[in-house]
């Protein structure tokens, strides 16, 4: 499997379309290692015909976090339902890939998913929402580029309250 994933990921950087149905053929896999180099080559080629399969491998589960960012490289808006509902996943990994696939699509979001992308706003996650306000400003909402600061400030305030020696030294 290591080799076909080597070799998978190399048919995506060579650029050529004409491996996508070799590709799709061997997504069939259950090993997740060759799924996400597959996902990864799909992504790069960003060919529609991988939405399908990618859609029916997201609703399985199969490397989830690969398929969300191949689905928002391809940019198809036949993901959008789909990647609205891995916006729940219990997978924080999952979700922000959702959240950033949905602000790389071409096609605007429609009401529901915007909804779920503010609820993504409100995650436990920082990484969620960062996510989240990254795709929303993508989509031009003004109020998500205030969050996005909001986030970033956030977590900047965590990272120098982790390195502060006061910190370092109750650890």
């Amino acid at each position: 499997p290591r080799s076909a994933a080597g070799a998978a990921l190399a048919l995506g950087l060579a650029g050529s379309r004409a491996a996508v149905p070799k590709l799709l053929l061997a997504f069939r896999t259950h090993d997740a290692g060759l799924g996400a180099a597959i996902c990864r080559a799909l992504g790069l080629l960003a060919d529609p015909e991988a939405v399908e399969p990618l859609l029916v491998a997201l609703k399985a589960g199969f490397v989830a976090t690969d398929v969300c960012r191949a689905l928002g490289r391809i940019g198809d808006a036949r993901a959008q339902p789909a990647l609205t509902r891995a916006l729940r996943h219990p997978e924080e990994k999952v979700r922000a890939e959702a959240a950033r696939a949905l602000g790389l699509l071409e096609a605007g979001p429609p009401p529901p998913t915007l909804k779920a992308l503010r609820k993504g706003l409100e995650d436990k996650s920082p990484r969620v929402r960062l996510s989240a306000a990254i795709a929303l400003f993508e989509h031009g909402d003004e109020d998500a580029g205030r969050r996005l600061l909001q986030v970033l400030a956030a977590a900047r305030g965590k990272a120098a309250r982790v390195a502060s020696p006061e910190a370092r030294a109750k650890a």
